[in-house]
């Protein structure tokens, strides 16, 4: 019997010849293996080693690769199958770097890895690479440095999709040829973006996290860092991962209009170009496509993409084997999400790894920040909803929280009790909550008294007066089939719609045409069972479908602009779900009819959209979820169910008639729900500055700690006029203020902040009792009012509108100068 040892020998042997490496000349083919210097082999040594292969009389054994030119290129370092190949490293790297050798395999025969010493780069692999994907490897690090340096000085400016879009792109007037031609021009903010991936890459990173909220356009801007990086020679194929089919369709959409002028980009959609992918500058394809049958490891090659992105990062590189397929190829690696996962957050790892290594380790290859190169919870880039509807930029939601009788009992903490009939006819009692809905329990009165409720306070379409667009995210496959039926049905009798009319539709993976349909739905195509005819003359297009009930099909990456209502007809427990549910409504919006010459008739805009809540979500987030908890890992569950037993529990079905209880309707502000509040809060937890900032202020070092806190805001890319916003806030913040915020969550408003300068002020400078509440006015106008302040300091007392202040400044002349003084000194205006 042969031994481990020997076996794992053999096993390197003939990864060795399966890669094309060969220990002795073979006709005009000359060998490229030779063993460590010291060790002398002929043929008959290397089959007849013997049980332990690791050791020979003169030293251990290492293989030596070569090139063509028979000069060293790589080194196999062999262990016994007992020992993990990771033990040798360092024995490894020495003789790699007596060789000048970069890149070492370490091997026992069963398990193999693959260091690039210069990268410090270690991976597995399930066979050996062969001479010319090593020399590739070779000649892209020797021109790399070259590559990135055409790419950090390569200019752009916010025209530069503008002008893939439309090859006459002028060079004067470029504003307005954007509004003529209806061309893309970048933000301020994605702009930033680029600057920060591209400050990254200056630091010498290779992975990068833009978090940026649903609808900010994350595809515009991850089309111009393609661009970038084609026009700057880096690269010239680009790689970009979606998790499902809607989105490749609608990347390759977005795609080709942003380079619609220019010819030199070619984009292609892998399933599509199977043969000639090479051809393509930019290659979309679902992960499944090119994980299937590890077709990405026998058709493509790890160098042949410089950059890989990586469409809601959070989901698509969720599974280990998406994992090892972004870690295959070795371009730049961008991802892109509104809902990061952080399974490091609020973790002791010192414990963790000392206690449960395994799970540690889990939860490192899952965290998004850590997989995308930013393992302090940092990412390259943050664009929150706050900033977005702050901005402009996105539509705040109306929260309308209705519950019926049975939904109010169901979210109570006591539950629903229902007496049941087991199998044998045993009365039983149950309670139920809502996790149970449509599950466990159910009720049609209930569904029917929701749609109905829907129906009657749905957001309106501004132009034709029908149900906006809707889309309604239910418990399960059936529930979706039952809420769509209800919604016919009620269309019919309370809306007037013709019979078997298709006002709802169901658009889930159930449908065979539920991609296609979710396409037809959304805002660029507006045909889903036809479009809406207008009177004569006018045209408007908008789906004659208006609702889409789904389960989770188009919670996240759907870009539908026009949707009017986000509707929860399911609980929710997860923040990220919560996030990107309700983000599909919040894009902009122009509302456009027109004449059949083109003169446009209307323009609204969507100035909102409804968020319905008939399962308590949106309070579930506010009250009761723990944000303070680590992420759930749930890892594959290792319980044997023996006969297949399983505890049987009958369905309830209730036929109690049920109605509308309670309405709650609330304007969301720019702030958003408790969940989206990720703004300096959220960046201050997960970095260290912020501890050291409070143990300074409270150890009284003031100076100290506002110098921590700018190096700070600068290294985040925040500012004092982001935190003003944020905190809503007008006066110039303060250490205390950002003290405070990290100490309690909030500032001092300006009024108590007001009332305390007033109050020291009253302290320091003597003015007459009778005069207080003149200085006061005076104090709060110059303080807060940059108008009033530059009015009074230039003399131009006329512009002054206020005629109550106009007095004041008359009383109080005596002291104006004091006061000014004063609050010049402790630094108390509004700039």
């Amino acid at each position: 019997m042969i031994k481990k040892e020997a076996k794992a020998r053999i096993k390197i042997n003939k990864l060795l010849e399966e890669a094309g490496w060969s220990f002795f000349d073979e006709g005009n083919k000359k060998a490229n293996i030779i063993l460590e210097d010291r060790v002398e082999m002929k043929k008959v040594d290397i089959d007849g080693l013997g049980d332990d292969f690791e050791k020979t009389s003169n030293g251990f054994i290492d293989y030596l690769l070569l090139d063509s030119n028979g000069k060293p290129l790589i080194v196999v370092e062999a262990k016994k199958s007992s020992i993990n190949p990771l033990e040798a490293q360092n024995q490894a790297e020495n003789y790699a770097k007596g060789k000048k050798v970069n890149y070492i395999i370490l091997s026992n025969g069963d398990i193999h890895y693959f260091w690039n010493i210069k990268e410090n780069e270690i991976k597995t692999i399930s066979s050996f690479p062969n001479c010319e994907t090593i020399i590739d490897f070779k000649q892209n690090e020797e021109t790399f440095k070259d590559r990135r340096k055409k790419l950090i000085s390569y200019q752009y400016d916010e025209y530069m999709i503008a002008e893939s879009q439309n090859s006459n792109f002028p060079n004067q007037n470029k504003d307005q040829y954007c509004n003529e031609n209806n061309l893309l021009k970048l933000r301020d903010y994605q702009i930033d973006a680029i600057n920060s991936l591209m400050k990254s890459v200056k630091k010498k990173k290779t992975k990068f996290l833009f978090e940026m909220a649903t609808g900010t356009g994350k595809t515009l801007v991850a089309a111009s860092i393609i661009k970038l990086f084609l026009k700057s020679g880096f690269t010239d194929r680009i790689l970009f991962l979606v998790d499902r089919i809607d989105l490749e369709d609608q990347a390759i959409s977005d795609f080709k209009e942003y380079f619609q002028g220019d010819g030199n980009i070619q984009i292609g959609k892998y399933k599509e170009n199977r043969n000639d992918w090479r051809n393509k500058n930019i290659l979309v394809t679902t992960i499944q496509s090119i994980v299937k049958e590890d077709r990405y490891k026998k058709y493509f090659s790890e160098l042949d993409f410089g950059l890989i992105i990586t469409d809601e990062a959070h989901r698509s590189i969720s599974g280990s084997t998406n994992r090892e397929l972004f870690k295959y190829f070795r371009g730049y690696k961008l991802g892109l999400t509104a809902t990061p996962k952080s399974f490091l957050k609020n973790i002791d790892q010192i414990q963790l790894k000392q206690n449960k290594p395994l799970e540690l380790e889990e939860r490192r290859e899952r965290d998004t920040y850590a997989i995308f190169g930013c393992e302090n919870g940092e990412p390259t880039f943050v664009y929150n909803l706050k900033r977005g509807v702050d901005d402009g930029i996105l539509n705040k939601p109306i929260l309308i929280d209705d519950r019926t009788i049975i939904t109010t009992e169901l979210l109570s903490k006591e539950g629903l009790t229902f007496t049941t009939v087991d199998e044998d006819g045993k009365e039983i009692k149950e309670t139920l909550f809502m996790k149970h809905f449509e599950r466990k329990f159910f009720s049609e009165k209930t569904n029917n008294e929701i749609c109905k409720d829907f129906l009657k306070n749905a957001k309106k379409d501004p132009i034709t007066g029908e149900i906006g667009k809707t889309i309604i995210f239910c418990v399960s496959q059936e529930h979706a089939l039952k809420i769509k039926n209800i919604l016919n049905t009620l269309a019919k009798e309370e809306l007037g719609y013709p019979a078997n009319n298709k006002f709802a539709e169901r658009i889930t993976s159930n449908e065979m045409d539920g991609n296609l349909n979710s396409k037809k739905f959304s805002h660029k195509h507006n045909n889903l069972n036809g479009s809406y005819k207008t009177s004569e003359g006018i045209e408007y297009k908008t789906s004659k479908t208006r609702v889409c009930t789904t389960v989770s099909m188009m919670s996240t990456g759907y870009n539908c602009k026009d949707l009017l209502n986000v509707v929860f007809l399911r609980p929710i427990y997860s923040p990220s779900e919560f996030i990107q549910i309700k983000g599909r409504g919040t894009r902009l919006f122009d509302f456009v009819s027109k004449t059949e010459d083109g003169e446009v008739l209307q323009k609204i805009s969507k100035d909102n959209f409804y968020i319905f809540d008939y399962f308590g979500v949106c309070e579930y987030f506010e009250k009761k979820y723990n944000f303070d908890k680590p992420e759930k890992l749930n890892l594959p569950s290792r319980m044997i169910v023996r006969n297949n037993e399983r505890n049987s529990y009958p369905e309830i079905t209730s036929n109690e008639a049920d109605k509308i209880i309670s309405r709650f309707k609330k304007e969301i502000g720019s702030e958003g729900f408790i969940v989206d509040q990720k703004g300096f809060s959220g960046i201050a937890s997960r970095n260290k500055e912020p501890e050291k900032i409070i143990k300074l202020y409270e150890e009284d070092k003031i100076e100290e700690a506002e110098k921590t806190a700018e190096g700070f805001f600068e290294r985040i890319g925040f500012s004092k006029d982001r935190f003003r916003k944020i905190f809503n806030i007008k006066r110039v913040p303060t250490i205390k203020d950002i003290y405070t915020v990290l100490k309690k969550g909030k500032p001092q408003t300006d009024k108590e902040y007001f009332d305390e300068k007033f109050n020291e002020f009253d302290v320091e400078v003597s003015f007459k009792p009778e005069l207080e509440d003149d200085v006061r006015d005076f104090f709060e106008a110059y303080c807060f009012d940059p108008k009033f302040r530059k009015n009074v300091d230039s003399g131009n007392l006329t512009k002054i509108d206020s005629m109550k202040l106009l007095g004041v400044i008359h009383k109080i002349k005596n002291y104006e100068q004091q006061i000014k003084d004063y609050i010049l000194e402790k630094n108390l205006y509004l700039e």
